[in-house]
């Protein structure tokens, strides 16, 4: 295995377009990488360059002690496993496993037994002997891990490999590849377009938009401390409630005021952001996530002045929550990272056209299921003000 580092690398095309802008970033021995973001965001073309399929523009990539920005794929030994298999049709499993070890003219004694170990690992020693047609999609996929384990590289690259099963399938093989990675303990770096497979799956991650890096650290982190309104609308799921607010003073206390409604900041809030005070009689990009809302009527011990009066649009029961959906009079703030997620969903998740979205803006609370809230009636919610994001107008920098 060996550490895998980005030096100021930069991706320029012949057209002049730059997919990659000075990306710094050092992945440790043996660590799951996970590299996220929307479609476009620059993290495929970062892995391309690591495997030696897109040339380095600028900067210095590294593996292990090597500088590698002028060696061939062949030379840095890596192995990537990619979202399409890329399995010979017309060859056995074992054919499949074995093809890059022959082609390195290892001895066949050497060759079995890494086909066996590695067939061993991933439990298809009973598909041996067939041909991929014969597979399920997840069977393909381990077939196509298997390809890389047996080359014994020093690191791993994945490009979307769980993209193309289905969604019970992706959870098992997602479980599957993290115990794998670790028992392998190989430097690994996986590219995603989905928070929740980065967030179950990486021991950091490394969030990126328009060809840079937001923001890289584990998961927890990034979801209690996100860096900017990009990072913030990016991680979580359901997303982040974003909107314009007014920050000002009740008592010689911090109190924030969107649609209507005032709420008092906890001190804990205020204490941990000394910068806020600097925003008082000023706007800023307030955040609540979902989770932070709570039914007043499930034994609430909320204050007043950390309670919604709303009316319920809409609920959403899933049996281990209830989503439950509300407007106010408030304008609400399209997250660049919620708009590259949902596409054309956008608006009708915040609820409204583009004339009324400067008046009213849906949010979105996860209650706990015993809730008895319904669609149409008036309802009362706390909000642990504890943990309330607030974010820069101008600059989308966390305050």
């Amino acid at each position: 295995m060996a550490e895998i580092e980005f030096i100021d690398v930069q991706k320029v095309y012949d057209d002049g377009t730059q997919a990659v802008f000075d990306l710094n970033l050092e992945i440790n021995n043996g660590e799951l990488m996970v590299l996220v973001g929307p479609s476009g965001c620059g993290k495929t073309t970062a892995l391309r360059m690591v495997a030696g399929l897109e040339e380095i523009s600028g900067g210095e990539l590294r593996i292990g002690d090597r500088v590698v920005n002028d060696l061939t794929p062949k030379e840095r030994n890596i192995a990537m496993v990619f979202q399409s298999y890329a399995l010979y049709p017309h060859m056995t499993v074992e054919d499949n496993l074995a093809f890059s070890l022959k082609l390195h003219k290892m001895p066949k004694q050497e060759i079995q037994e890494r086909v066996q170990r590695a067939a061993k690992i991933l439990q298809i020693e009973p598909y041996l002997k067939r041909k991929p047609r014969a597979l399920s999609g997840g069977q393909r996929q381990r077939v196509a891990m298997g390809r890389a384990i047996v080359r014994e590289p020093e690191a791993f690259l994945m490009d979307e490999p769980l993209s193309n099963l289905d969604a019970k399938l992706r959870v098992q093989t997602r479980a599957e590849i993290q115990q794998l990675q670790r028992r392998l303990d190989v430097t690994t770096i996986y590219v995603t377009h989905d928070q929740v497979e980065a967030m179950t799956m990486g021991d950091r991650v490394a969030v990126m938009s328009s060809g840079r890096l937001q923001q890289v650290d584990t998961p927890q982190v990034l979801y209690d401390q996100p860096v900017n309104e990009f990072v913030a609308g990016f991680i979580g799921s359901p997303a982040i409630n974003l909107l314009k607010a007014q920050l000002g003073q009740t008592n010689g206390s911090l109190a924030v005021s969107f649609g209507g409604h005032t709420l008092a900041v906890d001190e804990r809030a205020s204490r941990n952001r000394s910068a806020l005070k600097d925003y008082v009689g000023k706007e800023v990009i307030l955040g609540i996530r979902p989770e932070d809302f709570e039914d007043t009527s499930l034994e609430s011990d909320a204050p007043a002045d950390r309670r919604l009066k709303v009316h319920v649009d809409l609920t959403e029961p899933l049996g281990s929550e209830v989503l439950v959906y509300f407007d106010t009079e408030a304008t609400g703030v399209v997250s660049s990272a919620t708009t590259a997620d949902v596409g054309e969903d956008a608006e009708v998740r915040l609820g409204g056209d583009d004339e009324d979205d400067t008046e009213r803006t849906r949010l979105c609370a996860r209650i706990n299921p015993r809730t008895r809230i319904e669609m149409g009636q008036t309802a009362e919610l706390a909000v642990d003000t504890s943990r309330l994001y607030f974010f820069d107008p101008q600059t989308g920098e966390s305050v």
